[in-house]
């Protein structure tokens, strides 16, 4: 296992880590307040200065997806949870339902670099990223990560699998970024081919199920496959590195497990709905369901 590590945050002591965590909380909940009418009357009434642990945090009602449909419906485009206005938006996404998503500021707007470096990335790299780019963020997420470390990024998208076929071949990427099986695609095609897509040595995948038997299938071609945990809402909230122990929360994020429909936290090692809390100034999300379990 690597000793290099993306920031210092990460071999921060996990109750420091906690810690941290809770102690900016209450300003981020003044700032959504303060800064969003959505989320200013959807904490109506809570005391939120005094939510600075997981039991206090637990006290305040869920936002659900299909809650934030209703609100976008209701008042578009954001439902009144974007802080502040679109001149800090550098771009709008809209995901199937519609549901409305706005770009936050900064290089690394959905934390994707911390995962993409667990995963083996690194500066100089060039990097194939086969989401989509097309209305929804899915392509621009591990884009700016990507980017955001120094790779030189390729922005296929999805579709004209022959032609990204030639491009590996031209390029020679040495990462990749997709779907759990769409990596297998593209090396399935490049041999029928007769094209050299040797070059790729490690990838991130999300947005589905990556079955142990397909990632040993990638490890018998010389390739490491990692995969993350991803929403177009979040960002990149959880992903796996080298150690395979599992999926590590992404820094400034606070992952809470609730009983389905409640707001309820599970006992450890019982299955329930992931809640999210973002530390996202431009379009924070307080307990946010995401209807994954």
């Amino acid at each position: 296992m690597s000793d290099e590590m993306f920031d210092a945050r990460e071999r921060l002591d996990p109750v420091q880590r906690e810690a941290e965590l809770f102690a900016k909380l209450p300003e981020l909940l003044a700032h959504a307040t303060a800064n969003a009418s959505g989320w200013a009357a959807h904490l109506e009434g809570q005391d939120l200065s005094s939510v600075t642990s997981r039991d206090a945090l637990a006290s305040l009602p869920v936002l659900r997806k299909s809650e934030l449909l209703q609100r976008q419906k209701e008042n578009p485009p954001f439902g009144g949870f974007l802080a502040g206005d679109l001149s800090g938006v550098g771009r709008v996404f809209m995901s199937p339902g519609p549901i409305w998503e706005p770009q936050a500021e900064g290089d690394d707007p959905w934390n994707g670099a911390r995962a993409l470096f667990a995963s083996g990335f690194r500066k100089g790299d060039v990097v194939f990223n086969a989401f989509s780019y097309h209305l929804t963020p899915g392509g621009f997420i591990l884009d700016h990560g990507a980017r955001a470390l120094g790779c030189t990024v390729f922005p296929a998208g999805i579709g004209n699998t022959e032609m990204q076929v030639e491009a590996v071949e031209v390029l020679k990427p040495s990462g990749f970024i997709c779907t759990p099986d769409y990596l297998k695609v593209t090396l399935d095609r490049g041999i029928e081919m007769g094209r050299d897509v040797s070059s790729i040595k490690r990838a991130l995948v999300s947005g589905g199920a990556l079955f142990p038997s397909l990632r040993e299938e990638y490890a018998e071609r010389g390739i490491s496959v990692n995969q993350c945990y991803a929403t177009a809402d979040l960002g990149v909230i959880a992903y796996e590195s080298d150690a395979r122990e599992g999926m590590i929360v992404n820094e400034d994020y606070i992952v809470e497990i609730v009983r389905p429909g409640t707001g309820e936290p599970v006992a450890d090692g019982e299955v329930g709905e992931l809640v999210v809390t973002a530390f996202n100034k431009t379009y924070p999300l307080i307990r946010f369901g995401t209807g994954d379990l």
